[in-house]
């Protein structure tokens, strides 16, 4: 959340209120710097961890979503302990989630930014389908 303006932080927070509410759980933020956004608090257990992106699209305008491959790794390496692994990603038509377990990864690339002020913003980066997201809000 370091690098967010008002309205990015706004989103991602009525984000976890509602992915809370649909998991029945407590959506907790990681610090600023971290790899990935979120933890879940289910039943007194950590339950899941979580990613979560902010797009201006509807969800079905392009077929595949990009994660990082640091943010996926570190979701990944979490799951490890026996949690869950969510991408959530707020769509101008609702809020999205795909648990990473159940989601074929493919085509790893590395992608650069085409800005000039973040022409060094170069990272490895998955492709996720989006098809396979679950809706879960009624936006």
């Amino acid at each position: 959340m370091a690098f967010h303006n008002k309205r990015s932080k706004n989103a991602e927070e009525e984000a976890a209120i509602i992915l809370g509410k649909y998991l029945e759980g407590v959506v907790h933020p990681y610090g600023d710097y971290n790899a990935i956004d979120w933890w879940v608090e289910k039943g007194g257990q950590m339950w899941a961890v979580a990613e979560f992106k902010n797009r201006r699209v509807k969800h079905d305008q392009y077929p595949t979503l990009y994660i990082s491959l640091r943010k996926w790794t570190m979701l990944q390496l979490a799951a490890l302990s026996g949690v869950r692994p969510l991408f959530v990603v707020n769509f101008t038509d609702g809020l999205y989630m795909l648990n990473l377990h159940s989601a074929p990864v493919s085509k790893l690339f590395v992608h650069r930014r085409r800005t000039q002020r973040a022409r060094n913003d170069t990272e490895p980066m998955l492709e996720v389908p989006v098809d396979m997201m679950e809706k879960i809000d009624n936006a």
